[in-house]
């Protein structure tokens, strides 16, 4: 199960989710092209509109640019987690020395 892109801690790579959606959709040129010149009729496919784009690997640059920006967010999200986990820890070292000094 993949966790929701749209959170607090991915806002930095909203503009490349928005990229990844457009790409998945139908407003392309060449799908557009498709469409016209086969008359096909999406709302018969569903949600498998944009399938046929995504199978081609027409979206894989911008697949590849937001999985680094959600990689590089979750690394810092990483860092960040674990120095306040290292100075909380520290603090209670700390503690429990004094406790035990005091003993």
């Amino acid at each position: 199960m993949h966790p929701h892109l749209h959170t607090k801690h991915n806002g930095a790579c909203e503009e490349l989710m928005n990229a990844l959606d457009e790409c998945q959709s139908v407003n392309y040129s060449l799908a557009h092209f498709y469409i016209c010149k086969f008359k096909i009729n999406l709302s018969d496919f569903g949600s498998a509109k944009g399938f046929l784009w995504k199978a081609v690997g027409m979206c894989n640059n911008d697949k590849t640019a937001l999985n680094k920006c959600l990689r590089e967010q979750r690394l810092l999200r990483t860092k960040a987690n674990r120095e306040a986990a290292n100075i909380k820890n520290k603090k209670i070292r700390e503690l429990w020395d004094d406790i035990d000094a005091n003993s």
